[in-house]
Parts: structure tokens; C-alpha cells; sequence
């Protein structure tokens, strides 16, 4: 939608399912694929669109068949995905894939990180000083093995460093109830926590704007990516945990601008150009 609303003055979103076995055979189409759609709902577009965005494995498959329709009806309309379709690349007409996938073609359109609508602008408005005392501990889903061996170590590295500054908890709905207890167990009284509803609102924009300095456990490349948007300080949990080739290489692509937990007095600019999302939409212009 970030791409959409920056490319097109009018977006239409079309929400929708894929029975079964078109599902798991996306991104390919199996014969009838209309009958694999929400019931063949239609998306209700009220002019002929000039793109379809999609992203995911199962998105594409959607977006190739609606092409597919549109150019039956002799209707131009391009295809751009974002992220790796693990499909032949030349059906669609842009992809656009994270340099750390490593993936490269003619159509490819590569960039750092990952799309999000959290610009400078955005962090500029509507500050919240309620939350601007708080370290920000996020945490994605990583692996139990960095519960059960570093993780009260790493929130006892940065307790030591900010003696006088409270954390505000931020995990992922996704965390088993093991590692919530864990997390549960290092909360102090001057600390916070959100792990799911039942602890209220989501606090994870109002820290990302407000928090005076993000920690962020690596197996998210998105909240990384998002936290480097920042203005302050961004440092890396669970970092030796990320074994894939992919975090290695994204990780790796953030060392000189994100702060490891022993030198927290570095004030580095920690954030992604701004212009990303911009450069994007000019390249696809330009083609």
C-alpha cells in the first residue's frame, strides 16, 4: 500500500483467500483458477487499473491471473511484485527484491531493507513525550535457544549501561508462551510490557517515533529495517542467532550504522535514505 498510495491517485485493495489446491501451488496457477478466489468474488475496480501490486507467493498467482483477464479485455495494465515470487521472474513486469535475497534480473529492481511508510515526516508528527524515557526492547520471534541462553544476558548488558532508564517490552503475538514468560521474568517495576491485546494498545509506532534508543532482535528484518528509520540509536539482539545466509547478509549490510550493546555513547545516524520508497517509484517511471 506504501507503493501504491506513492505510484497511484487512486488505489483499490483487494483482500481475499485461495482454496484449495491453487494454494499450494502458488505462485503457479492450476487450470480454473477462478474458482480458487474467494468464491470468484471480483475485486470491484471501478476503472481499468494501470498496475497490480502484489506481494507474497500466494499474490502473485492473484495478479497474474488478473492480468491475465485484463489483457483478454485488450486492458494494458503492468504487474509489479515486491519480494522473491520463487517463479520464472519475466511474467511480471518489475519485481522488486531486497539486495540481501541476492536475487538479480533484467526486471529486477533491488533495495536495501524493506518498504515501509515510516518517513521522516512521520517521525516528526505527533510526539508522544510519555514514551520518549523509555529504551525500546523489541522483540520478533527469535529462536527459544536465544531465550534459554542470551536473552537475560543481553537485557542485563543494557540494564547496566542506562542504570537510570526504564524499558518498554515490545514482542511479537507470535512468541510462545515460554518465551513470554521468560520475557516476564526480567520486568522491573519501573519497566513495561506488551505481548499481546490483553496488555492494551500497541505500543510498537509510539516507541518507534518516541523511544530514546531501540533494541531490536534480528530475526525481523522488517522491525530492523523499521527502527534504522529512526533518528536515534538502533542496536542488534540475538545477532548471533540470525544463521540464515539472507540475515547474514543483512546484518552485515547494517554494521556501520547500527551501535553494538558495549558502545552504546556512539551517536550514529541510523537510518535508511529516506527517499527509498521515492527512488522506487521514479525508477518504475522511468521504465
Amino acid at each position: 500500500m506504501t507503493l501504491a498510495r506513492a505510484l497511484a491517485e487512486q488505489v483499490e485493495f483487494f483482500p481475499f483467500t485461495l482454496k484449495q489446491p491453487w494454494l499450494t501451488f502458488a505462485p503457479r496457477r492450476l487450470p480454473r483458477f477462478d474458482l480458487a478466489i474467494n468464491g470468484s468474488i471480483e475485486p470491484q475496480i471501478t476503472t481499468p487499473p494501470d498496475l497490480i501490486i502484489t506481494t507474497g507467493r500466494i499474490a502473485a498467482a492473484v495478479g497474474k491471473h488478473y492480468k491475465s483477464k485484463l489483457i483478454a479485455q485488450s486492458i494494458s495494465c503492468k504487474h509489479i511484485h515486491i519480494l522473491n515470487p520463487k517463479d520464472n521472474l519475466n511474467k511480471y513486469d518489475w519485481v522488486l527484491i531486497p539486495e540481501h535475497d541476492d536475487v538479480k534480473g533484467e526486471n529486477v529492481i533491488n533495495f536495501v531493507g524493506s518498504i515501509h511508510p515510516y518517513n521522516q515526516q512521520w517521525f516528526e508528527q505527533d510526539k508522544d513525550e510519555s514514551f520518549n524515557q523509555y529504551l525500546a526492547i523489541f522483540i520478533g520471534n527469535p529462536k527459544k535457544e536465544y531465550f534459554k541462553n542470551d536473552f537475560a544476558a543481553e537485557i542485563a548488558a543494557i540494564q547496566e549501561h542506562f542504570k537510570e532508564s526504564p524499558l518498554y517490552f515490545c514482542g511479537s503475538p507470535r512468541l510462545n508462551p515460554n518465551s513470554k514468560e521468560v520475557i516476564k521474568s526480567l520486568v522491573r517495576a519501573q519497566d513495561k510490557i506488551w505481548l499481546d491485546e490483553l496488555d492494551g494498545p500497541n505500543p510498537y509506532e509510539s516507541l518507534l517515533k518516541n523511544a530514546k534508543k531501540i533494541f531490536v532482535t534480528s530475526d525481523s528484518i522488517n522491525m530492523v529495517n523499521e527502527a534504522c528509520a529512526s533518528s536515534v540509536p538502533v542496536s542488534i539482539l540475538a545477532e548471533k542467532h540470525a544463521t540464515s545466509p539472507k540475515h547474514r547478509r543483512f546484518l552485515n549490510s547494517l554494521s556501520n550504522i547500527t551501535c553494538a550493546i558495549s558502545k552504546e555513547k556512539r551517536t550514529i545516524k541510523t537510518n535508511f535514505p529516506d527517499n527509498l520508497i521515492y527512488a522506487l517509484v521514479n525508477r518504475i517511471k522511468q521504465t
